[in-house]
């Protein structure tokens, strides 16, 4: 195979838009070059999926460990920039957040007397709804308790029997 057809891209699973969207920029199918795989990239299709698709397991996994190696490398590149960028953003930050503060502060100000509020009327609503709560509890719990011990009973016995299959398997080893 030396051409991507939309043909190809429809067998690997892709969607009706990305297959058009690729018959679109190339009608005849395109052949498999740097310079294609380049355009296709710019272009926005998602030659991840494309890889992952179209190559056989093994080489996947050489893919990962490759791209894995330029990950690191990039993130180390990075750090002389991402240093540069923190020490310039710094004084920027610290205004932000001393403005922010003082905001907050006056937003939480304005709250109390509604958190006040709040806070009564969802006491009164929690104290009534355990009044209504409490003959429906008893009995749910009256009729649980026979069950949940018949639970307990059962995982008691099941973990026996593990417990005794691993003991006969160490028998059998030592013998």
């Amino acid at each position: 195979m030396k051409r991507v057809t939309g043909k190809l891209l429809q067998e690997l699973g892709a969607c009706e838009e990305i297959v058009g969207r690729f018959k679109m920029m190339f009608p005849n199918g395109a052949a498999i070059t740097e310079s294609n795989c380049m355009k296709v990239f710019e272009a926005g299709f998602d030659l991840r999926w494309f890889t992952m698709y179209f190559v056989r397991p093994s080489l996947w996994v050489k893919y990962k460990k490759a791209k894995a190696s330029l990950a690191e490398k990039y993130e180390e590149a990075k750090v002389p920039f991402r240093s540069e960028y923190e020490k310039a953003l710094a004084p920027f930050w610290n205004e932000y957040e001393k403005a922010l503060a003082l905001l907050w502060n006056e937003y939480e100000k304005a709250l109390i007397p509604f958190w006040n509020e709040y806070d009564k009327a969802k006491a009164l609503l929690w104290n009534e709804y355990e009044k209504a709560l409490i003959p429906f509890r008893e009995k749910y719990l009256k009729a649980m308790t026979p069950l949940r011990e018949k639970y307990l009973k059962a995982i008691a016995l099941l973990m026996y029997s593990l417990v005794k299959k691993e003991v006969m398997l160490r028998e059998r080893i030592k013998s």
